[in-house]
C-alpha cells in the first residue's frame, strides 16, 4: 500500500530516461518506478536527447545499456545539461522528506531496543526526525515492529482511534521503516554521518542491501564477544588491517578493501580466507564496522566501497599477486609492531557498542 509523503525534491515537469531496471526500488512507494514518477508530475521518455533532465542507469542488465552510458557521457561533454544518475543516486533523488517528522514504535525492532547505536531514538535521529514515547494526534509514523513488546497492542488501538478521528498518522511495517532508513542513507555524495546521531547505525541498516546478511551476523558476533584490537591503515583510497582470528584456523587475518571495490583477505600464512567465497568476508566487515565506529571512516564511504566490492570477486592472476603483496606488507608491518620495532597502535572495539544488533 502506498503512503503519501512529503518529497525532498520537487520533480514536477522533469523528464527521465532509463537504461537498466531499478533493482532495489523501495516498496513503500506502493507502485512501480514509472508510476511513481508520473504521480509526482514527472515524465519518462525513451532514448537519449538534450531535452532530458535525468538519465538513470539501473543495475539491471539491458541490451544497449553500456552504449547508452558512453553516449550520455559524450553528450554531457558537448554541453547537454541532463544529470546522469546510477541506481543509488536515483533512489536517493526519490526519497521522502522526513526531517521534523515524529515516529513511535509498537513492539521491538529486530535490530534491538536499548541505549545503543540501534535504539529507536538513534535510528530516528539518523533520519533527522524525532522519537515520540507515545502515540498522539501529532504523530506522523507508527512503526509496527515484528517482535512483540509491552504496549504494542495498545499503541495500535490508540492509532486506529486517532485515525478514525481524522489524525493523519501513517502505520508502516518494520521492513518499510528499514527501507526509509536505507533510502535516507543512500546519498551518493553526502555523508549523512555528519549530522547523524549514529554513523554505525547508518552503516548497519545499509549492509543487508549490500552483502550477505549471514556474514554481517558473523562479523557482529565477533565484535560482541570480546574487546578486539584492530590494527588499521586507512586513507582516501583504501582500508587495510589485521583482525585477530576467533576460530583457531589462523592467529590473525590480513584484509583489505580499496575504493574501487577490489578486496581480499588472507591468513597469517598468506592463504586465501576461506570465508570469502566470492564476497567480502566477516574479517573485512569487522574492519569496516570498527573503522566507522571509531570515526576513522565515514559511514557513507564504507557503504560506497562495500557496494563496489559487491560487484566484484577477489582478484586473480597478476591482480591477485599484486593484492597478495599488499596483504603481505600489512602482515610485515603488524609483526614489526608486535616486536616493538614499529609504533602502530591498534584501534580498540568495545562489545557494548554492538550489543543491540
Amino acid at each position: 500500500m502506498s503512503i503519501k509523503l512529503p518529497w525532498a525534491v520537487d520533480l514536477s515537469g522533469k523528464t527521465f530516461a532509463f537504461f537498466g531496471a531499478i533493482r532495489a526500488w523501495p516498496g513503500y512507494h506502493g507502485m512501480g518506478v514509472v508510476s511513481a514518477l508520473r504521480a509526482r508530475s514527472a515524465a519518462v521518455n525513451e532514448g537519449l536527447s538534450d531535452e532530458l533532465d535525468y538519465v538513470v542507469f539501473g543495475e539491471g542488465r539491458e541490451k544497449g545499456r553500456a552504449a547508452a552510458l558512453r553516449k550520455a557521457g559524450k553528450m554531457r561533454e558537448k554541453g547537454a545539461s541532463f544529470e546522469i544518475l546510477d541506481e543509488t543516486a536515483f533512489i536517493y533523488l526519490m526519497r521522502p522528506k522526513l526531517g521534523g517528522t515524529r515516529f513511535h514504535f509498537a513492539g521491538e525492532l529486530g535490530l534491538g531496543q536499548g541505549v545503543s547505536a540501534t535504539s529507536p531514538e538513534a535510528l530516528v535521529a539518523t533520519l533527522g526526525a524525532e522519537y515520540s514515547p507515545k502515540v498522539d494526534a501529532d504523530l506522523d509514523f507508527l512503526v509496527l515492529c515484528d517482535r512483540r513488546a509491552k504496549g504494542k497492542a495498545a499503541a495500535i488501538r490508540t492509532a486506529n482511534t486517532l485515525k478514525e478521528q481524522g489524525a493523519k498518522l501513517r502505520q508502516i511495517s518494520e521492513e518499510g521503516f528499514m527501507e526509509l532508513l536505507a533510502t535516507q542513507a543512500g546519498a551518493p555524495e553526502t555523508a549523512i554521518s555528519e549530522t547523524s546521531a549514529s554513523p554505525l547505525a547508518e552503516l548497519v541498516v545499509a549492509l543487508p542491501g549490500i552483502t550477505d546478511p549471514r556474514r554481517i551476523k558473523r562479523a557482529l558476533d565477533m565484535l560482541r564477544k570480546q574487546t578486539m584490537q584492530l590494527y588499521v591503515d586507512v586513507d582516501e583510497e583504501h582500508a587495510a588491517g589485521i583482525v585477530r582470528s576467533q576460530t583457531g584456523y589462523s592467529d590473525y587475518y590480513s584484509t583489505r578493501l580499496e575504493a574501487d571495490g577490489r578486496y581480499s583477505c588472507c591468513d597469517s600464512d598468506l592463504y586465501d580466507c576461506m570465508g570469502m567465497g566470492g564476497k567480502v568476508c566477516k574479517h573485512l566487515l569487522v574492519l569496516m564496522l570498527g573503522l566507522v565506529q571509531s570515526g576513522q571512516l565515514p559511514a557513507a564511504t564504507a557503504r560506497t566501497w562495500l557496494a563496489a566490492a559487491n560487484k566484484r570477486r577477489p582478484p586473480t592472476g597478476k591482480a591477485g599477486k599484486d593484492m597478495e603483496q599488499l596483504l603481505a606488507e600489512t602482515i610485515l608491518r603488524y609483526k614489526a609492531a608486535e616486536a616493538g620495532e614499529l609504533d602502530w597502535r591498534p584501534t580498540e572495539t568495545v562489545p557494548e557498542d554492538y550489543f543491540a544488533y
